[in-house]
């Protein structure tokens, strides 16, 4: 069994980090997919999954981006709008020790997103 590492462990057998970083890649992308339904996206982009699994990866990829996205708006207030590298550094940190299988690439766009939007609230 594969195990998501997350705060509730949800245990899914094939999915791998590609197909979780696939899905985070999509589920952060603008134009037509923006804020899409991440399930809708797993049904797009990991049809090689059960559909049970695709809920399983949708529901770990919803939580991941809630919570990075709320992680980067408490700093963002802690640091009042002084956006600093320190805090870069902080959030990144944080995201590779909670989400270990996330790429740095969707670290880096995670973060440029989840500042975008604690800038504009």
């Amino acid at each position: 069994m594969w195990r998501v590492p997350t705060r509730e462990t949800v245990v899914v057998s094939r999915p791998t980090n590609s197909d979780l970083n696939r899905l985070f890649a999509a589920s952060l992308e603008f134009g037509e997919n923006w804020r899409r339904p991440i399930p809708d996206l797993a049904a797009t982009y990991l049809t090689h999954l059960s559909k049970d699994e695709q809920a399983a990866v949708s529901d770990v990829i919803e939580r991941c981006r809630h919570d990075v996205e709320a992680q980067i708006e408490k700093i963002h207030l802690e640091a009042v709008g002084a956006w600093s590298k320190s805090a870069v550094l902080e959030v990144e940190r944080w995201i590779t020790d909670r989400f270990p299988w996330m790429s740095a690439g969707n670290r880096r766009h995670a973060i440029s997103q989840g500042q975008y939007y604690a800038w504009h609230g």
